[in-house]
Protein backbone atom coordinates (compact mmCIF):
# COMPACT_ATOMS: atom_id res chain seq x y z
CA UNK A 1 0.00 0.00 0.00
CA UNK A 2 1.38 3.07 -1.28
CA UNK A 3 2.11 6.18 1.02
CA UNK A 4 -0.22 8.75 1.92
CA UNK A 5 0.20 12.12 2.56
CA UNK A 6 -2.52 13.44 4.63
CA UNK A 7 -2.87 17.08 5.63
CA UNK A 8 -5.10 16.32 8.71
CA UNK A 9 -2.16 15.04 10.53
CA UNK A 10 -0.47 18.22 11.31
CA UNK A 11 -3.33 19.90 12.97
CA UNK A 12 -2.77 20.69 16.78
CA UNK A 13 -3.89 18.20 19.06
CA UNK A 14 -6.46 20.45 20.54
CA UNK A 15 -8.22 21.11 17.76
CA UNK A 16 -8.15 17.20 16.66
CA UNK A 17 -8.85 16.17 20.28
CA UNK A 18 -12.18 18.45 20.03
CA UNK A 19 -12.51 16.72 16.57
CA UNK A 20 -12.39 13.03 17.95
CA UNK A 21 -15.11 14.24 20.65
CA UNK A 22 -17.49 15.25 18.02
CA UNK A 23 -17.00 11.60 15.63
CA UNK A 24 -17.37 9.83 19.09
CA UNK A 25 -20.55 11.15 20.18
CA UNK A 26 -21.60 10.65 16.42
CA UNK A 27 -20.70 6.91 16.97
CA UNK A 28 -22.36 6.55 19.89
CA UNK A 29 -25.54 7.97 19.17
CA UNK A 30 -25.78 5.97 15.73
CA UNK A 31 -24.45 2.35 17.89
CA UNK A 32 -26.98 -0.11 19.14
CA UNK A 33 -27.36 1.01 23.33
CA UNK A 34 -26.95 -1.02 25.65
CA UNK A 35 -30.49 -1.23 27.09
CA UNK A 36 -31.46 -2.69 23.45
CA UNK A 37 -28.39 -5.37 23.32
CA UNK A 38 -29.88 -6.46 26.32
CA UNK A 39 -33.12 -6.75 24.63
CA UNK A 40 -31.73 -8.47 21.72
CA UNK A 41 -29.76 -11.07 23.76
CA UNK A 42 -32.93 -12.04 25.93
CA UNK A 43 -34.61 -12.77 22.85
CA UNK A 44 -32.06 -14.33 21.25
CA UNK A 45 -32.05 -16.68 24.16
CA UNK A 46 -35.95 -17.36 23.47
CA UNK A 47 -35.17 -18.03 20.32
CA UNK A 48 -32.55 -20.92 21.23
CA UNK A 49 -34.58 -21.96 23.94
CA UNK A 50 -37.28 -22.92 21.61
CA UNK A 51 -35.44 -24.07 18.92
CA UNK A 52 -33.68 -26.32 21.51
CA UNK A 53 -36.86 -27.86 22.64
CA UNK A 54 -38.05 -28.61 18.92
CA UNK A 55 -36.34 -33.04 19.50
CA UNK A 56 -35.66 -33.04 15.32
CA UNK A 57 -33.31 -29.89 16.12
CA UNK A 58 -32.26 -30.86 19.43
CA UNK A 59 -30.81 -34.38 18.33
CA UNK A 60 -28.27 -31.87 15.46
CA UNK A 61 -27.13 -30.13 18.41
CA UNK A 62 -27.92 -26.47 17.48
CA UNK A 63 -26.31 -23.57 18.38
CA UNK A 64 -26.66 -19.95 18.57
CA UNK A 65 -24.23 -16.75 17.90
CA UNK A 66 -24.22 -13.37 16.42
CA UNK A 67 -22.46 -12.30 13.01
CA UNK A 68 -21.79 -9.40 10.99
CA UNK A 69 -21.90 -5.68 13.03
CA UNK A 70 -23.88 -7.17 15.89
CA UNK A 71 -20.63 -9.28 16.51
CA UNK A 72 -17.96 -7.10 16.16
CA UNK A 73 -19.86 -3.94 17.30
CA UNK A 74 -20.17 -1.59 14.17
CA UNK A 75 -24.03 -1.29 14.39
CA UNK A 76 -25.54 2.01 12.96
CA UNK A 77 -29.00 3.37 13.23
CA UNK A 78 -30.62 2.61 10.01
CA UNK A 79 -32.43 4.28 7.50
CA UNK A 80 -35.85 4.21 5.71
CA UNK A 81 -36.07 6.61 2.98
CA UNK A 82 -34.46 9.38 4.08
CA UNK A 83 -35.63 8.91 7.88
CA UNK A 84 -33.99 7.37 10.83
CA UNK A 85 -35.17 4.18 12.29
CA UNK A 86 -35.85 2.74 15.44
CA UNK A 87 -35.32 -0.61 14.72
CA UNK A 88 -31.68 -2.16 14.17
CA UNK A 89 -30.97 -4.91 11.87
CA UNK A 90 -29.37 -7.89 13.44
CA UNK A 91 -27.68 -11.29 12.84
CA UNK A 92 -27.91 -14.23 14.14
CA UNK A 93 -26.62 -17.99 13.00
CA UNK A 94 -28.27 -21.05 14.20
CA UNK A 95 -25.87 -23.70 13.51
CA UNK A 96 -26.74 -27.19 13.14
CA UNK A 97 -23.55 -28.95 14.47
CA UNK A 98 -24.46 -32.37 14.14
CA UNK A 99 -25.16 -35.04 11.72
CA UNK A 100 -26.85 -32.59 8.97
CA UNK A 101 -26.58 -34.54 5.55
CA UNK A 102 -29.60 -33.76 4.08
CA UNK A 103 -29.77 -30.53 1.03
CA UNK A 104 -29.90 -26.60 1.77
CA UNK A 105 -33.49 -25.74 0.93
CA UNK A 106 -34.09 -29.00 3.74
CA UNK A 107 -32.04 -27.48 6.17
CA UNK A 108 -33.75 -24.04 5.22
CA UNK A 109 -37.06 -25.27 6.13
CA UNK A 110 -36.41 -26.82 9.01
CA UNK A 111 -35.15 -23.93 11.29
CA UNK A 112 -37.87 -22.01 9.19
CA UNK A 113 -40.75 -24.22 10.72
CA UNK A 114 -39.89 -24.31 13.98
CA UNK A 115 -39.45 -20.73 14.39
CA UNK A 116 -42.32 -19.30 12.88
CA UNK A 117 -44.08 -21.63 15.29
CA UNK A 118 -42.57 -19.46 18.15
CA UNK A 119 -46.09 -18.27 19.94
CA UNK A 120 -44.55 -14.74 20.53
CA UNK A 121 -42.38 -14.22 17.73
CA UNK A 122 -43.58 -16.58 14.82
CA UNK A 123 -46.01 -14.25 13.80
CA UNK A 124 -43.25 -11.83 12.66
CA UNK A 125 -41.04 -14.56 10.97
CA UNK A 126 -40.62 -14.01 7.15
CA UNK A 127 -38.20 -15.99 4.63
CA UNK A 128 -35.34 -14.16 3.02
CA UNK A 129 -32.92 -15.44 0.49
CA UNK A 130 -30.64 -17.03 3.39
CA UNK A 131 -32.03 -16.23 6.05
CA UNK A 132 -35.20 -16.34 8.37
CA UNK A 133 -36.19 -12.69 9.52
CA UNK A 134 -37.69 -11.58 12.60
CA UNK A 135 -39.23 -8.53 13.25
CA UNK A 136 -39.30 -6.92 17.03
CA UNK A 137 -41.82 -3.86 16.48
CA UNK A 138 -39.81 -0.76 18.01
CA UNK A 139 -36.52 -2.65 19.02
CA UNK A 140 -34.88 -4.25 15.68
CA UNK A 141 -34.87 -6.95 12.79
CA UNK A 142 -33.35 -9.93 13.91
CA UNK A 143 -31.92 -12.01 10.82
CA UNK A 144 -31.50 -15.85 11.93
CA UNK A 145 -29.32 -17.54 9.27
CA UNK A 146 -29.39 -21.25 9.24
CA UNK A 147 -25.92 -23.29 9.01
CA UNK A 148 -24.24 -26.48 9.29
CA UNK A 149 -20.51 -26.89 9.40
CA UNK A 150 -18.09 -26.72 6.28
CA UNK A 151 -16.47 -29.95 6.62
CA UNK A 152 -14.08 -29.93 3.40
CA UNK A 153 -12.82 -26.32 4.87
CA UNK A 154 -12.69 -27.31 8.83
CA UNK A 155 -9.97 -30.36 7.45
CA UNK A 156 -8.18 -27.67 5.96
CA UNK A 157 -7.38 -25.63 9.28
CA UNK A 158 -10.61 -23.11 9.05
CA UNK A 159 -12.16 -24.19 12.56
CA UNK A 160 -15.14 -22.30 12.40
CA UNK A 161 -16.01 -22.51 8.74
CA UNK A 162 -19.98 -22.94 7.59
CA UNK A 163 -22.36 -23.69 4.97
CA UNK A 164 -25.46 -21.97 4.72
CA UNK A 165 -28.43 -22.29 2.82
CA UNK A 166 -29.19 -19.72 -0.88
CA UNK A 167 -32.71 -20.37 -1.60
CA UNK A 168 -32.28 -19.06 -4.86
CA UNK A 169 -29.65 -20.83 -6.07
CA UNK A 170 -30.96 -24.03 -4.03
CA UNK A 171 -26.85 -24.82 -2.66
CA UNK A 172 -24.55 -24.02 0.06
CA UNK A 173 -22.42 -20.55 0.09
CA UNK A 174 -19.47 -20.68 2.14
CA UNK A 175 -19.12 -18.41 4.93
CA UNK A 176 -17.26 -18.08 8.43
CA UNK A 177 -18.11 -15.00 10.29
CA UNK A 178 -16.57 -15.70 13.45
CA UNK A 179 -13.19 -16.25 11.49
CA UNK A 180 -14.35 -13.13 10.04
CA UNK A 181 -14.82 -11.36 13.77
CA UNK A 182 -11.42 -12.44 15.18
CA UNK A 183 -9.07 -11.30 12.18
CA UNK A 184 -11.27 -7.85 12.36
CA UNK A 185 -10.79 -7.43 16.14
CA UNK A 186 -7.02 -7.92 15.80
CA UNK A 187 -6.78 -5.49 12.93
CA UNK A 188 -8.42 -2.70 15.88
CA UNK A 189 -5.71 -3.93 18.45
CA UNK A 190 -3.24 -3.92 15.60
CA UNK A 191 0.04 -1.72 16.57
CA UNK A 192 1.22 0.93 14.32
CA UNK A 193 4.95 0.13 14.21
CA UNK A 194 4.29 -3.47 13.04
CA UNK A 195 2.04 -2.39 10.30
CA UNK A 196 4.30 0.46 9.32
CA UNK A 197 7.13 -2.31 9.59
CA UNK A 198 4.96 -4.30 7.03
CA UNK A 199 4.64 -1.60 4.75
CA UNK A 200 8.89 -0.55 4.97
CA UNK A 201 7.16 2.95 6.03
CA UNK A 202 8.33 5.78 8.81
CA UNK A 203 5.55 6.84 11.57
CA UNK A 204 5.16 10.40 11.07
CA UNK A 205 3.86 11.63 15.24
CA UNK A 206 3.94 10.55 18.13
CA UNK A 207 0.25 11.37 18.11
CA UNK A 208 -0.28 7.88 16.24
CA UNK A 209 -0.66 5.37 18.67
CA UNK A 210 -2.41 2.47 19.81
CA UNK A 211 -6.29 2.23 19.31
CA UNK A 212 -8.87 -0.28 20.25
CA UNK A 213 -11.64 1.63 19.28
CA UNK A 214 -10.83 4.12 16.17
CA UNK A 215 -11.35 1.50 13.55
CA UNK A 216 -14.92 0.43 14.91
CA UNK A 217 -15.90 4.29 14.68
CA UNK A 218 -14.38 4.82 11.49
CA UNK A 219 -16.58 1.60 9.98
CA UNK A 220 -19.67 3.20 11.96
CA UNK A 221 -18.97 6.56 10.57
CA UNK A 222 -18.60 5.35 6.80
CA UNK A 223 -21.37 3.61 7.04
CA UNK A 224 -23.56 5.99 8.17
CA UNK A 225 -22.56 8.27 5.72
CA UNK A 226 -22.90 5.83 2.92
CA UNK A 227 -26.50 5.39 4.58
CA UNK A 228 -27.07 9.22 3.56
CA UNK A 229 -25.58 9.55 0.51
CA UNK A 230 -27.16 6.68 -1.21
CA UNK A 231 -30.35 6.40 0.62
CA UNK A 232 -31.04 2.95 -0.29
CA UNK A 233 -29.94 3.08 -3.72
CA UNK A 234 -28.42 0.07 -5.24
CA UNK A 235 -25.34 1.01 -6.44
CA UNK A 236 -24.59 1.78 -2.51
CA UNK A 237 -21.35 -0.33 -1.65
CA UNK A 238 -21.76 -3.18 0.63
CA UNK A 239 -21.00 -2.87 4.31
CA UNK A 240 -18.55 -5.98 4.30
CA UNK A 241 -16.51 -4.17 1.14
CA UNK A 242 -16.18 -1.17 3.36
CA UNK A 243 -16.04 -2.97 6.85
CA UNK A 244 -12.90 -5.24 4.79
CA UNK A 245 -11.39 -2.26 2.82
CA UNK A 246 -10.74 0.02 5.89
CA UNK A 247 -9.49 -2.50 8.35
CA UNK A 248 -7.20 -3.61 6.25
CA UNK A 249 -5.82 0.20 5.55
CA UNK A 250 -6.17 0.58 9.85
CA UNK A 251 -2.64 1.47 10.77
CA UNK A 252 -3.24 1.58 14.79
CA UNK A 253 -4.11 5.30 14.65
CA UNK A 254 -5.79 5.97 18.36
CA UNK A 255 -7.43 9.57 16.99
CA UNK A 256 -10.70 8.45 15.59
CA UNK A 257 -10.64 11.57 13.19
CA UNK A 258 -7.42 10.65 11.99
CA UNK A 259 -7.73 7.26 11.83
CA UNK A 260 -10.89 7.86 9.78
CA UNK A 261 -9.09 9.95 7.58
CA UNK A 262 -6.17 7.83 7.09
CA UNK A 263 -7.93 4.68 5.90
CA UNK A 264 -10.34 6.46 3.80
CA UNK A 265 -7.39 8.03 2.06
CA UNK A 266 -5.24 4.66 1.62
CA UNK A 267 -8.52 3.29 0.20
CA UNK A 268 -8.23 6.12 -2.09
CA UNK A 269 -5.10 5.17 -3.41
CA UNK A 270 -5.79 1.30 -3.57
CA UNK A 271 -8.57 2.06 -5.70
CA UNK A 272 -6.73 4.59 -7.98
CA UNK A 273 -3.78 2.21 -8.28
CA UNK A 274 -5.79 -0.71 -9.51
CA UNK A 275 -6.29 -1.81 -13.15
CA UNK A 276 -9.53 -2.68 -13.79
CA UNK A 277 -12.49 -3.56 -11.71
CA UNK A 278 -10.65 -5.02 -8.27
CA UNK A 279 -11.40 -7.91 -6.01
CA UNK A 280 -11.58 -7.32 -2.32
CA UNK A 281 -10.98 -10.47 -0.84
CA UNK A 282 -12.11 -12.29 2.14
CA UNK A 283 -9.12 -12.15 4.64
CA UNK A 284 -10.41 -15.85 6.07
CA UNK A 285 -11.30 -16.98 2.89
CA UNK A 286 -9.67 -15.69 -0.41
CA UNK A 287 -12.09 -17.98 -2.70
CA UNK A 288 -14.40 -15.35 -2.06
CA UNK A 289 -14.83 -11.66 -3.32
CA UNK A 290 -17.08 -9.55 -1.10
CA UNK A 291 -17.13 -7.34 -4.63
CA UNK A 292 -18.02 -9.78 -7.14
CA UNK A 293 -20.83 -7.47 -7.77
CA UNK A 294 -18.83 -4.45 -8.67
CA UNK A 295 -18.65 -4.01 -12.65
CA UNK A 296 -16.95 -0.50 -14.69
CA UNK A 297 -19.77 1.57 -13.29
CA UNK A 298 -20.57 0.61 -9.67
CA UNK A 299 -16.56 0.64 -8.71
CA UNK A 300 -16.36 4.30 -10.34
CA UNK A 301 -19.20 4.98 -8.27
CA UNK A 302 -17.56 3.89 -5.55
CA UNK A 303 -14.47 5.74 -6.12
CA UNK A 304 -16.20 8.99 -6.27
CA UNK A 305 -18.18 8.59 -3.38
CA UNK A 306 -14.99 7.56 -1.47
CA UNK A 307 -13.27 11.09 -2.61
CA UNK A 308 -16.39 13.13 -1.91
CA UNK A 309 -16.16 11.59 1.95
CA UNK A 310 -12.52 12.50 1.74
CA UNK A 311 -13.05 15.95 0.99
CA UNK A 312 -16.17 16.56 3.34
CA UNK A 313 -13.75 14.87 6.02
CA UNK A 314 -11.19 17.95 5.30
CA UNK A 315 -13.63 20.30 5.50
CA UNK A 316 -14.51 19.16 8.86
CA UNK A 317 -11.26 20.03 9.84
CA UNK A 318 -11.65 23.47 9.06
CA UNK A 319 -14.35 24.36 10.79
CA UNK A 320 -14.29 26.97 14.15
CA UNK A 321 -16.96 27.04 16.81
CA UNK A 322 -19.50 24.34 17.41
CA UNK A 323 -22.26 25.97 15.14
CA UNK A 324 -20.30 25.28 12.03
CA UNK A 325 -18.86 21.83 13.32
CA UNK A 326 -22.45 21.02 13.65
CA UNK A 327 -23.63 22.14 10.80
CA UNK A 328 -20.65 19.73 8.55
CA UNK A 329 -21.74 16.78 11.09
CA UNK A 330 -25.16 17.28 9.77
CA UNK A 331 -24.22 17.16 6.03
CA UNK A 332 -21.95 14.15 6.91
CA UNK A 333 -24.31 12.28 9.19
CA UNK A 334 -27.74 13.64 8.62
CA UNK A 335 -29.11 16.62 10.59
CA UNK A 336 -30.87 14.20 13.49
CA UNK A 337 -27.75 12.40 14.17
CA UNK A 338 -25.69 15.91 14.51
CA UNK A 339 -28.57 17.46 17.13
CA UNK A 340 -28.12 14.22 18.93
CA UNK A 341 -24.53 14.15 19.06
CA UNK A 342 -24.04 18.01 19.84
CA UNK A 343 -26.48 17.73 22.71
CA UNK A 344 -24.39 15.11 24.18
CA UNK A 345 -21.08 17.38 23.34
CA UNK A 346 -22.67 20.34 24.91
CA UNK A 347 -24.61 18.51 28.30
CA UNK A 348 -20.96 17.21 28.84
CA UNK A 349 -19.19 21.16 28.75
CA UNK A 350 -21.76 22.40 30.52
CA UNK A 351 -21.41 19.06 33.30
CA UNK A 352 -17.58 20.40 33.18
CA UNK A 353 -18.62 24.12 33.70
CA UNK A 354 -20.86 23.14 36.76
CA UNK A 355 -17.57 21.29 38.19
CA UNK A 356 -15.20 24.17 37.87
CA UNK A 357 -17.90 26.39 39.42
CA UNK A 358 -18.83 24.48 41.85
CA UNK A 359 -15.03 24.36 43.22
CA UNK A 360 -14.42 27.84 43.09
CA UNK A 361 -14.08 30.02 46.29
CA UNK A 362 -14.95 33.68 45.50
CA UNK A 363 -13.73 34.97 48.76
CA UNK A 364 -9.95 33.76 47.58
CA UNK A 365 -10.34 34.16 43.83
CA UNK A 366 -8.85 30.25 43.89
CA UNK A 367 -10.28 27.12 42.22
CA UNK A 368 -10.37 23.98 45.19
CA UNK A 369 -8.52 21.21 44.43
CA UNK A 370 -10.06 17.92 45.13
CA UNK A 371 -8.49 14.64 45.03
CA UNK A 372 -10.11 11.77 43.46
CA UNK A 373 -12.01 10.49 46.73
CA UNK A 374 -10.47 7.04 46.67
CA UNK A 375 -7.04 8.60 47.01
CA UNK A 376 -7.80 11.17 49.44
CA UNK A 377 -9.07 8.53 51.73
CA UNK A 378 -5.91 6.23 51.74
CA UNK A 379 -3.52 9.04 50.81
CA UNK A 380 -5.44 11.29 53.59
CA UNK A 381 -4.89 14.68 51.52
CA UNK A 382 -6.89 17.43 52.61
CA UNK A 383 -8.73 19.79 49.82
CA UNK A 384 -6.57 23.06 48.59
CA UNK A 385 -6.79 26.19 47.42
CA UNK A 386 -4.92 27.45 44.07
CA UNK A 387 -4.64 30.68 42.58
CA UNK A 388 -6.61 31.29 39.35
CA UNK A 389 -4.31 31.13 36.15
CA UNK A 390 -1.32 28.79 38.05
CA UNK A 391 0.26 27.38 35.57
CA UNK A 392 1.51 23.89 36.85
CA UNK A 393 4.16 23.39 33.50
CA UNK A 394 5.98 25.67 35.28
Amino acid sequence: MPHVSNPTLTQNPRGRHRLDEHLDDVAEVLRLDSTRRRTAETAAGELYEWVQSDPGLQNLSPHLYPQGSFLIQTTVRPRDEGQDCDEFDLDMVIELREGWTGTPDLLFELVWSRLRMHPIYGKYAIKKRRCVCIDFPGEFHMDVLPARPDLNRRSKGFATAIEVPDRKLSDWKESDPRAFAEWFEQRCKDRLSERFLKASMTPISEDYGFGLDALRKSVQLTKRHRDVVFNGDDDAPRSIVLTTLLADNYYGISSTYLALCDSIDRVIAWAESAHGVPLVLNPVNEEENFAEAWDDKSFAIFKEYMADFSAKLKLLDKMHGPVDIGKCLAGLFDEGIAVAAMKRFGERQEQIFVDRKARYDPKSNCEIVVPSGVASAILGISTRAVPKGTNFGE
